[in-house]
Formats: C-alpha cells, sequence, structure tokens
C-alpha cells in the first residue's frame, strides 16, 4: 500500500514536516545519509532481547551490525493482522542490506485498547445466526472488566482453566472445518501440527510470565520464529529502562520538563498550519508530558503533566504528585528510577526513540500520521531532523478454508459471502491452513517487497 492509498491529500500535505517514505530506496538512502549514532540502543537491545529469548525458549542471540537502527513497534497480541506483522517482514528485509533492527513491543499499553490483546478471532465456522455477528471470537484474558485501563504490565496471565477452554475452543473450528471441507490427509495433518505448535506456545507463555505483556510477548516471538524472522524481539519497557540509555532518556525528559511551553508551543504548530486535518491526535495542552504512569495495585494508566511551582517542578498525574526540583537530568533520572516499570512514553515512543538516536521506524497508519507533530518538535526542541519513517500497511486478501467452510455451511443463506468482506484472515488463521514459509510470503507481498 502506498500513502496516497491510505490518507486524504491534506494528510498528505502533513507528511511535508515529516521523512515519511513508501519507496524502499528512498528510505534506505535516508537512514543511511543521517548517520545516527544508535549504540546506546543496540547495547541494552542485545541484554533485552537475550533476557526474552530465554524466557520464550528460543535462545536467539541478535547479530550486531555497524550500520543504524531501525525499529517496528505494535502492541502485544494472540494473533496479528498481515498489516500489523508485515512491518516484521520490512524489518527482515533491512537486515539483509547490514541493518541492525529490532521489533519493539509495546508491553505498557492498556489491557482494553485492542480486542486481539485478549482474544483471537476466526469467521463463524458453526453458522450461529443467531450471534448476529460473522466473527467467532475466542477469549483467553477474560478480565477486561477488573483491568480495562490497566498497563499490561499489571494484568496476570489466564489461569490454566481459561487456557484450556481457549484451545478447545480453537480445536472445535478446526474440527468443524475439517469436516465440511472433507480436508485431505495432508492439509488436515499440517492443519493439526500447527495448531498443536501454537499452543505450546500459549503453554510456554503459561509456564514462564508474570503478566500479560510477557505472555503475548512470548506467543508473538515463537510465531515469528517459526515464520523464519530472526529480527530481535525487546519489551520496549525494558529496553527503555536499560543503564545504557538512562541518561539520554533523563536528558530528554529534563528538557521537556524545564521547557514545557517550548514542547506545547512546538507541537502545536503543527495543529496551527494544518487546521482542521485528522492527525489522529488532539492539540497538546499546558504542562503535558510525553509519559504516562500507571498507579496503584492494577496499575491504571493515567496521562502525567509537570506545574512550575515554587519550589521547583512537580509531576503529576491521576494518582500521583512528586517533586523533581529543578527537573535536572540528576533528578530526573532519579524519578524514573524510582518508578520503573510503571512509567511509559505512550504514543511518544518513536519521539523518544528518535533522542537515542534511533535510525528509522517502521510505521503503520495510525502511527505515521500521530507521528507529525513529533517531527516540529525534534526540529525546535532539539535542532534536528525526526528520523525516516517507511510506511508498512495492509491486509491479506479475504477467503481461506474457514471462510470456504463458512460458505459452504451456510445453506443459501443469503448474506453469508459477508464473510470474505468482513473477516480478514489473521497470522494464526493462515499458519493452520499453509506452510509457515508460504505465509511469510504473503506477509512480504503485503508491503511490496520484492
Amino acid at each position: 500500500m502506498k500513502l496516497k492509498d491510505a490518507y486524504v491529500q491534506e494528510q498528505l500535505e502533513a507528511f511535508n514536516e515529516l521523512a515519511a517514505f513508501d519507496d524502499w530506496k528512498g528510505f534506505l538512502d535516508s537512514i543511511r545519509s543521517q548517520g545516527r549514532d544508535g549504540s546506546a540502543i543496540k547495547e541494552a537491545a542485545v541484554r533485552a532481547s537475550n533476557r526474552f529469548a530465554a524466557l520464550a525458549r528460543t535462545e536467539d542471540s541478535p547479530e550486531e551490525y555497524g550500520g543504524p537502527v531501525v525499529a517496528g513497534a505494535h502492541q502485544t497480541y494472540l494473533d496479528y493482522g498481515f498489516g500489523t506483522l508485515s512491518k516484521i517482514s520490512v524489518l527482515e528485509e533491512l537486515r539483509r542490506e547490514g541493518v541492525c533492527t529490532l521489533w519493539t513491543a509495546v508491553d505498557y499499553d492498556n489491557f482494553a485498547s485492542d480486542t486481539l490483546i485478549r482474544r483471537v478471532e476466526f469467521p463463524n465456522v458453526h453458522n450461529r445466526t443467531d450471534t448476529g455477528s460473522y466473527l467467532e471470537s475466542i477469549v483467553l484474558h477474560p478480565r477486561q472488566n477488573k483491568f480495562g485501563g490497566s498497563d499490561l504490565r499489571f494484568v496476570p496471565p489466564p489461569e490454566k482453566e481459561s487456557i484450556a477452554l481457549f484451545g478447545e475452543r480453537i480445536k472445535q473450528i478446526c474440527r468443524e472445518a475439517s469436516r465440511t471441507l472433507q480436508m485431505v490427509s495432508p492439509d488436515r495433518e499440517r492443519m493439526w501440527q500447527h495448531y498443536e505448535e501454537y499452543m505450546k506456545d500459549i503453554s510456554v507463555a503459561s509456564e514462564a510470565a508474570a503478566n500479560v505483556a510477557e505472555f503475548n510477548g512470548i506467543v508473538t516471538l515463537r510465531m515469528m520464529r517459526r515464520l523464519g524472522f530472526t529480527t530481535p524481539y525487546v519489551q520496549m519497557s525494558e529496553l527503555l529502562d536499560d543503564p545504557s540509555v538512562a541518561r539520554k532518556i533523563s536528558e530528554f525528559y529534563s528538557a521537556v520538563i524545564r521547557d514545557n511551553d517550548a514542547f506545547v508551543s512546538a507541537a502545536n504548530s503543527v495543529f496551527d498550519r494544518y487546521p482542521g486535518v485528522d492527525l489522529h491526535s488532539k492539540r497538546y495542552v499546558p504542562g503535558i508530558l510525553p509519559m504516562q504512569i500507571a498507579a496503584g495495585d492494577k496499575g491504571k494508566r493515567s496521562q502525567a503533566f509537570v506545574e512550575k511551582r515554587e519550589g521547583g517542578h512537580v509531576i503529576s498525574s491521576r494518582d500521583l504528585s512528586v517533586g523533581v526540583g529543578d527537573a535536572s537530568p540528576d533528578e530526573i533520572q532519579e524519578f524514573l528510577h524510582e518508578y520503573k516499570g510503571r512509567w511509559s512514553p505512550n504514543v511518544a515512543m518513536p519521539l523518544l526513540m528518535d533522542s537515542l538516536g534511533l535510525g528509522g521506524m517502521i510505521s503503520g497508519k495510525s502511527s505515521m500520521i500521530y507521528s507529525v507533530p513529533f517531527a516540529e518538535v525534534t526540529d525546535k526542541m532539539f535542532g534536528r531532523k525526526y528520523l525516516p519513517n517507511f510506511f508498512s500497511a495492509g491486509s491479506a486478501a479475504p477467503g481461506g478454508f474457514f471462510h470456504r467452510a463458512v460458505l459452504l455451511r451456510s445453506e443459501g443463506r443469503a448474506d453469508a459471502d459477508e464473510c470474505f468482506k468482513r473477516c480478514e484472515p489473521t497470522i494464526l488463521y493462515r499458519m493452520l491452513e499453509s506452510g509457515y514459509a508460504d505465509v511469510a510470503d504473503e506477509l512480504r507481498n503485503v508491503w511490496g517487497g520484492d
């Protein structure tokens, strides 16, 4: 998918503020010409990725390159659309070009921010017309009411009973599709083998994970490796807590806190320049910080602000108020250490990574456009160009054996073909019906790799 296919003209004009690319050569030339020093990120990533690989029992060690660092990022799900994981396919191609790549899992997101954090979805193979849905949802993490606003790091992993029910429901869907389509032996055997491998991922996660962020991350990393992807995988909060990047992060937040008026003004200048254009974000209010803080036992997330008082600067959120004095880098580093595991950059992660020397980002439709204000901040506050962004988005073509099973069972149901329009196949869907190499090739086709 090209930028012009995803955005209206007014949004495309706003991308003049970004180094936004949908052509491969232009992006490569840009990240190489900027020559950013990502050594601190590389050092932190080696430790973070090795620790998580051991947790997931993939035991892979990241290779180190001398080139720039490029990252892709997303929330940690149980399953993914093709547009999301196409970014990993882009990172794999960059590795072949000698670029150091990272997949950074947004492990501090709101538990209720996306349904795929909690469940997987298939076309309604059982053809239960009374549900009024074309999708059959299978929930693994059922505590949305209790943990709806919680940081993923504070949500406990699922219990064994939930895992057993989850696995049984996927098995029922596979069995129904196989019976309906009268699948031949090789296809049926492959489906059950891949089902068992996915459930093995779930089992490993159940044994090792301390929270939902780790649970979904383990499942994701093991799926990535079976698809043949070797890009190092890191939990974002662990990367940001590493000592090698602590000083630069403290310097970034110190600048934003001490000169918050300049930060807000720089970001809002984009909204002034493009009035009425949907940038997927709102004008920045005075005192706002590119940070959220998770409070209490359940880790309820809330926006952080700064206020200048007589005794110095105060960082506050819904449940927190902490003085940080003059907000020097030392004082901010102490604050971040004190709230380790609770603070996060939220959607401003690319802005923070830019300050650490990241060479480029692989961005989807939403993350690309809400980065526009970040470019103005880096220019006006820090005197440098914002990191280049490569656009990767799209979807898998509707269809597959679960879709075919729905149509065969529809018995003339007039709206059965809506499954083809509304139910995009996911990675798990394709992994159950196809060879892993075929799924990797389909991901490559989504972003237009040669």
